[in-house]
């Protein structure tokens, strides 16, 4: 099993952030790569679409708003060198901001540097501008 983890601070606070960013289902409106975040068969799985047309599906395992968490697993990767991958996402306060911790762990498929960084980027380019989002 290979991890990955990235956090980055957000200038809002932690319930606002989490407003946002708790709604499994809204993955698009934060992340600049998901063009769309449509459920499908039933309340706990999305298919997301990419802006070059590729598809990830995936699983919503648990979600806890008391602690601003949720963790989901991937179903289908798509164009991600990933199985057996579960991700968290998780929100605390730290003062009058909010701390964003996005992690992983997954089997590598091929190099497991290329996974590790294909991984790093996703949650830099999603971290990154939710940090843009709530900047304004």
């Amino acid at each position: 099993m290979t991890e990955v983890s990235l956090s980055r601070r957000v200038p809002a606070p932690a319930d606002d952030v989490w407003e946002l960013v708790g709604d499994f289902f809204k993955l698009a409106d934060w992340h600049p790569a998901v063009t769309s975040s449509e459920p499908e068969s039933g309340q706990q799985t999305r298919r997301l679409t990419l802006g070059d047309g590729s598809q990830i599906v995936e699983e919503l395992v648990s979600n806890d708003d008391g602690s601003r968490t949720y963790t989901y697993s991937i179903v289908h990767p798509g164009p991600l060198p990933v199985k057996n991958y579960q991700g968290t996402i998780h929100v605390e306060a730290d003062g009058e901001e909010a701390v964003v911790t996005w992690s992983g762990s997954f089997d590598p498929v091929g190099e497991a540097e290329t996974a590790q960084q294909a991984l790093q980027d996703v949650y830099a380019a999603g971290l990154d501008n939710l940090r843009k989002l709530f900047s304004r």
